[in-house]
């Protein structure tokens, strides 16, 4: 007998299972009973954990088919939901299937950027399916999920740009070595390089990037530069003589990688090396530009000091009114990102704080409350 299910339409877990198809039997092809059993198979609530699984556990009773019919749309909502451990754990001693395109965004890839959100992940329902053999740690979503987003991402693509060490070491654990140097999209940063580029949680990225060289990533000279290891950028130097002019995907050089750290030591031995102080990415961003305003992408977390590295470069050369492709300046990067000291020192080297952007802005017009002490010392009130 069917079971009226009118919430059925607006339950939100049907626009990502359709979205992306991670079962094979989706809501038109259910019967009301079936949809229901789907839906109680959600959970986003502590409060709701425990009357979730009861709910499951008595639909399963009345009509155990429904984890044959059911069971992989089901797991899926499991899974991609919070709190929700002791549900997937029932549907899999029950028998669901766990069915997605290993190579396409699927539940794991959703759940795992949803869990590395959080301070301490809840990974106990990925330790679940890879011990069962019924997920892989390698799975890569080859297209891009979404639209404007990189294809080729890897769980450790997610646990390392998060800064999660024991959800990466949980799936090095069960084989993501595999796809260690796998590149976001065709031309990308491995999951490494993604730990390291970024300030942003900053020490749990750090104990990620020692976890993925401790099992064998390779050494890269970006990752050097943006960790401001000396000792490892020489090596890279001495063994190929054009190592400082290397590009990136996106035309980043070491010294990018080294001026968005504030990576003073290897910034200098790249422009003792010959790195081009003025090198311009695709996106026209030179290294002052990286330098002057580091993106810091979470509220309350401490901006990196690059401070000197903007003096450093300014006196090798670089360019302080340099354009990239948006007409934006490095003082622009700088009062945008709320770097005070670094909107003076290029104020102080003869940055023009009349430079508009392509949308006529100048760098106070697009200043955050980072920049505000500048405008009370009146050092803005000319912009």
């Amino acid at each position: 007998m069917e079971c009226p299910c009118p919430a059925a339409a607006e339950a939100p877990i049907w626009s990502l299972l359709e979205r992306h198809s991670w079962a094979k039997r989706q809501r038109a092809d259910m019967t009301a009973e079936e949809t229901a059993f789907v839906e109680a198979a959600l959970c986003n609530a502590p409060d709701e954990a425990c009357a979730k699984v009861e709910e499951v556990r008595a639909m399963l009773a009345r009509r155990p088919g429904l984890v044959r019919s059911a069971g992989a749309a089901a797991l899926a909502a499991a899974f991609v939901g919070s709190h929700t451990d002791a549900l997937v754990e029932l549907l899999v001693a029950k028998g669901a299937r766990f069915e997605h395109d290993p190579e396409r965004w699927s539940p794991l890839h959703h759940a795992a950027e949803e869990i590395c959100r959080q301070e301490q992940p809840a990974i106990g329902r990925f330790r679940l399916l890879f011990e069962c053999g019924l997920a892989s740690a390698t799975a890569i979503a080859v297209p891009a999920p979404y639209r404007g987003k990189p294809g080729s991402r890897s769980l450790l693509h997610i646990a390392a740009f998060f800064g999660q060490p024991q959800f990466a070491e949980l799936l090095l654990d069960h084989g993501a070595a595999a796809v260690v140097e796998c590149q976001l999209g065709r031309t990308g940063p491995t999951a490494l390089q993604l730990a390291t580029q970024m300030h942003h949680w900053r020490e749990r990225r750090e104990q990620v990037a020692q976890l993925l060289l401790s099992r064998g990533a390779y050494y890269d000279i970006f990752s050097a530069c943006a960790r401001n290891d000396g000792e490892r950028l020489q090596e890279l130097l001495r063994t190929d003589g054009d190592a400082a002019r290397q590009r990136t995907g996106q035309g980043e050089t070491p010294l990018h990688w080294a001026a968005r750290c504030g990576s003073l030591r290897c910034a200098r031995r790249l422009l003792d090396a010959g790195a081009s102080v003025n090198a311009a990415a695709n996106n026209g961003k030179t290294p002052l530009h990286l330098a002057a305003g580091p993106l810091n992408v979470v509220a309350g977390r401490p901006l990196p000091d690059t401070t000197e590295t903007v003096r450093l470069l300014i006196d090798k050369g670089a360019a302080v009114d340099a354009s990239d492709e948006h007409a934006r300046s490095p003082l622009h990067d700088a009062a945008a990102q709320g770097y005070g000291d670094n909107a003076e020192a290029l104020l102080t080297a003869g940055a023009n704080p009349r430079h508009r952007n392509v949308r006529g802005r100048t760098p106070l017009d697009v200043a955050r409350k980072g920049a505000a002490y500048l405008r009370q010392r009146g050092r803005l009130g000319r912009w």
